[in-house]
């Protein structure tokens, strides 16, 4: 594991309070071996705008030890996208707008339940979004935004047919 040390940090780099888009994961990551507060607010003035990503690139944490952490933490089931896992009914059932602006992608129907894979599995407000939008109860999975971004450019492309 590497230490806050190796950060290059640029005064002034990131305004003062900086958050991360996935501030949410901060609690879990300090959970992960080698992951400390300093080395969190280190990669904060550094203006990382994605924790996860911000771990993953420094090599302080695995996208393996992540998933542990949010499992162990927040009790939440984490997903790794693949286009081939997801269903297309599901995905009809949610607009694109909705993913977008919640940075979710619907995977699978499961009777009256819809899975989700979200950046953030503890917003409220985007389970009711998904709630409303497809008629069924969400069951939030965590996964990597970027994952979800490429599955959302995938799907919601103008050259994807879903049948």
């Amino acid at each position: 594991m590497n230490h806050p040390a190796r950060f290059q940090i640029q005064s002034g780099a990131a305004p003062r309070g900086h958050r991360f888009a996935d501030e949410w994961l901060a609690r879990a990551a300090l959970t992960v071996p080698g992951v400390t507060r300093e080395a969190v607010e280190a990669l904060r003035r550094d203006g990382r705008p994605q924790l996860a990503d911000a771990l993953i690139q420094s090599g302080m944490a695995t996208p393996e030890a992540l998933a542990h952490a949010v499992r162990g933490t927040y009790g939440i089931d984490v997903i790794e996208l693949r286009d081939e896992m997801v269903e297309k009914v599901a995905c009809s059932l949610v607009p694109e707008r909705i993913c977008r602006q919640h940075r979710l992608f619907p995977v699978r129907c499961d009777g009256e339940r819809i899975v989700v894979a979200m950046a953030n599995p503890l917003d409220g407000v985007a389970l009711s979004d998904v709630r409303a939008a497809s008629g069924r109860e969400p069951v939030p999975h965590y996964c990597r935004g970027e994952l979800i971004d490429n599955l959302i450019a995938d799907f919601h492309s103008p050259d994807s047919v879903i049948s």
